[in-house]
């Protein structure tokens, strides 16, 4: 409910234009190439007025000496099965003549701009846009936001003034005026496009990253974050309400943390490396370093690099889980996992990585031993058993080693062929009247010869051409 006697004054250099308030579509900010200026669409200032309409708070517009006053044309519509009543909003230039019809009607924008503050929005972001284009800075007296007794409100050649009846909404929205524009906080040099660190700026309270599109509050993302960030209007899309999805948004800061500095990097690094489950260490890092699955360039690989030197230390290899810690550790590296993180680190040549570090081998949780003497027999009472059927392919006894695995979902390999040698897991190997010993030494060493896979024909063969023979 309107509050008697007072309204929000918002107050910039230059006369605009009335047409930026009547005419829908018209913006004079489009295309005007002045950086920072917010204005796109050429809708806001007309929402803005029906806001203000729809919640019954009186508005006026003063363009240096012209005042535009607004108000409703009541019309019923008939659409040939029904009638309607419609609310035109209409408007005049300083309190003469009659009223013309301004294109829409009330219910322009009804679904989705139904909360005042969007209006205050727009006419705040519009004294901004105007104060850039003329040169002023945002000091500038010009530009001015405060509240007014009725008394005060008139025009001022070479400026524009909108004032807003006052009401609680409007009230709480200009007492967060420095959460809800950067140019007005605290530090207004933040209203620069970039990575901000958190100063309690999330209007509605918590932790999560706070966005914000020229300086503009867009809105606050679930969870905590490290940092607050302000984007361009080239770096994040919105919509015609000013809404960004949260797609757009933790791309644009994928791309931001990708050509940030080497303390900022470090400081996501560090949490990511402890981890700390933040909104950047949970980051989809596909677009870190520019278009989808990018690798960096020479600057970034560097910055990256060190960062993470300072993150984790000289030591440190990246990790996806767990598995393979006790190989990284025994070479006398900090293995490090880093959850969604480690496939941007694995892109930096810089940065040690599990599989820069430890042999393949070693990433499949296997240790190769010498061979036991049951293993040795087993073979050899295998290939006895090949050359006696004449089926070796010509090729020579293969070496025998064992190994060690760590077990995966409960699975143990028996034995594998790799490298022209035929290897017998410890399990197995030293138990010289195990039956599971000699079929891995007959399986493995069909392999070797055949060099076919399990199941395959040529597999299938050589068994079976073995025991017709020896048959």
């Amino acid at each position: 409910m309107p509050i008697s006697n007072q309204y929000l004054l918002i107050q910039n250099k230059g006369e605009a234009p009335i047409e930026g308030y009547t005419v829908l579509g018209y913006s004079s900010t489009r295309n005007c190439g002045v950086d920072g200026v917010i204005g796109q669409f050429g809708s806001g200032a007309k929402h803005a007025v029906n806001l203000c309409l729809r919640h019954g708070l009186a508005v006026w517009v003063y363009c240096g000496k012209t005042r535009l006053e607004f108000a409703l044309d009541k019309e019923v519509v008939n659409d040939g099965l029904s009638d309607e009543t419609v609310h035109h909003v209409v408007y005049r230039k300083n309190s003469s003549g009659t009223y013309k019809r301004a294109g829409w009607i009330l219910d322009f924008g009804v679904l989705d701009w139904d909360d005042v503050g969007m209006g205050i929005r727009e006419f705040i972001s519009n004294a901004i846009d105007r104060t850039l284009r003329e040169g002023g800075g945002l000091a500038d007296n010009h530009l001015s936001i405060k509240i007014v007794d009725d008394k005060d409100r008139r025009a001022k050649v070479g400026c524009t003034r909108v004032y807003v009846a006052m009401s609680d909404e409007v009230r709480e929205y200009f007492g967060q005026l420095g959460k809800r524009f950067l140019h007005f906080s605290d530090n207004p040099g933040a209203a620069k496009p970039g990575i901000l660190t958190k100063a309690g700026r999330a209007p509605e309270g918590g932790d999560g990253a706070v966005i914000y599109r020229e300086g503009v509050y867009v809105r606050t993302l679930s969870g905590q974050s490290l940092f607050d960030y302000n984007f361009s209007k080239d770096q994040i899309k919105i919509d015609e309400c000013r809404n960004s999805s949260e797609y757009y948004i933790k791309k644009a800061i994928s791309q931001l943390l990708g050509n940030a500095d080497t303390a900022t990097v470090a400081t996501v690094l560090r949490s990511a490396a402890e981890g700390t489950e933040l909104l950047e260490t949970q980051l989809d890092a596909d677009y870190m370093f520019g278009d989808y699955c990018s690798n960096p360039t020479e600057t970034q690989a560097d910055i990256w690099a060190r960062a993470w030197e300072v993150a984790a230390g000289p030591d440190a290899v990246v990790c996806n889980d767990t598995f393979g810690h006790a190989y990284v550790q025994g070479k006398g590296y900090k293995p490090r996992v880093v959850g969604k993180l480690a496939s941007t680190l694995k892109k930096v040549s810089g940065i040690k990585t599990a599989d820069s570090v430890l042999t393949a081998d070693e990433r499949q949780g296997r240790t190769i031993l010498p061979p036991s003497s049951d293993a040795i027999e087993a073979v050899d009472w295998a290939w006895d058993l090949f050359e006696t059927a004449n089926l070796t392919g010509g090729k020579e006894r293969p070496p025998v080693n064992c190994f060690q695995e760590i077990s995966k979902a409960g699975r143990i390999t028996s034995g594998f062929y790799k490298d022209g040698g035929v290897f017998i897991h410890t399990d197995i190997a030293n138990d010289g009247q195990n039956n599971e010993l000699r079929k891995t030494a007959l399986e493995e060493l069909t392999h070797y010869i055949t060099g076919a896979t399990d199941a395959s024909r040529d597999f299938q063969n050589l068994l079976l051409d073995a025991l017709v023979t020896l048959a």
